[in-house]
């Protein structure tokens, strides 16, 4: 059984939105209820799914699960972020969703396989091949799937120049090194920029206005926080675990230095691999953001 979530036309109605740009489809909701904004989101506009989608059912969640908006109702060649969430809510009163999974496709495209119980948000970057992208939610015999929030974004011109038009790039991991959780309206693409705290990290910060990079439109508050190693340590390093071999991976770093009192410069080591420089260590820009990333794909076999 597959559930067919269509975003008719999106990329020709995105105009119409009320914040240039973004779809965001508060799944299940009423018609009735369409066109609100969001507090939580900076004022973000959301509609009903009705014109977007051929099947499912209106659900709501338990009363005391009601903390966000886009949670109180469930439905089970230009560059655009997706973003979905699937918050259980108790909407079938089983008062369990330990085993709950599904997999999301992007029209032929593999997206993830979400996992109900890790409660997270589950994103993509994508160059769209059409003037639609059908999302896909797949049953795999662990219960059936639902939505409770689907967005839309049109990203920049110049953003991930490296993403060709058959690919599609899931996000891993975003993260705001020594600072707070960020979104629109910091980031004007509605990007997440998770905060990361780390014992062994030291937080720094400045008030001076940093030039992100063209590539990747890095949101200046962002830019104006960072972490480094406290103590006698001379390296700070950062570690996930990821044991689903299908996975690679593809790490981009942002760095600028907003400290002029003295040259800073090191290596940079993903999994062993030397990024940046193959010669000399490297040096982050003064006020400006420079990114590193990862040559092509990357995947563990021991899931580090």
């Amino acid at each position: 059984m597959a559930f067919l979530v269509l975003l008719a036309a999106v990329l020709l109605v995105l105009s119409a939105q009320a914040n240039a740009g973004f779809l965001s489809i508060d799944c299940g909701l009423d018609d009735e209820y369409s066109g609100y904004k969001d507090p939580n989101s900076g004022g973000i506009v959301y509609v009903s799914d009705g014109t977007y989608t051929d099947a499912g059912e209106n659900l709501k969640v338990a009363p005391e699960y009601e903390s966000y908006y886009q949670s109180h109702f469930l439905r089970s060649y230009l560059t655009y972020l997706a973003r979905l969430a699937a918050s259980y809510g108790n909407h079938d009163g089983r008062n369990d969703s330990s085993a709950m999974e599904f997999d999301v496709h992007l029209g032929a495209n593999y997206w993830d396989t979400v996992r109900v119980r890790d409660n997270q948000v589950y994103e993509v970057v994508f160059v769209a091949w059409a003037g639609w992208a059908p999302v896909c939610l797949l049953n795999t015999g662990h219960g059936a799937p639902f939505l409770s929030m689907l967005e839309l974004r049109r990203l920049g011109d110049a953003l991930y120049p490296a993403l060709m038009a058959n690919q599609t790039m899931s996000m891993f991991r975003r993260r705001n090194m020594g600072g707070k959780f960020i979104r629109f309206p910091d980031d004007p693409y509605d990007r997440y920029w998770w905060t990361i705290v780390d014992p062994r990290w030291s937080n720094l910060s400045t008030a001076q206005n940093m030039q992100p990079d063209p590539s990747f439109a890095e949101p200046v508050v962002v830019l104006q926080t960072a972490a480094t190693a406290t103590g006698n340590s001379t390296a700070l390093s950062y570690t996930w675990q990821d044991n689903r071999p299908a996975y690679s991976f593809m790490v981009f770093l942002h760095f600028a230095d907003f400290q002029s009192a003295q040259l800073r410069e090191f290596d940079i080591y993903f999994n062993g691999n030397r990024l940046g420089p193959s010669d000399k260590p490297y040096r982050p820009p003064y006020l400006a953001s420079s990114t590193v990333c990862s040559f092509g794909w990357y995947r563990a076999t021991d899931g580090n």
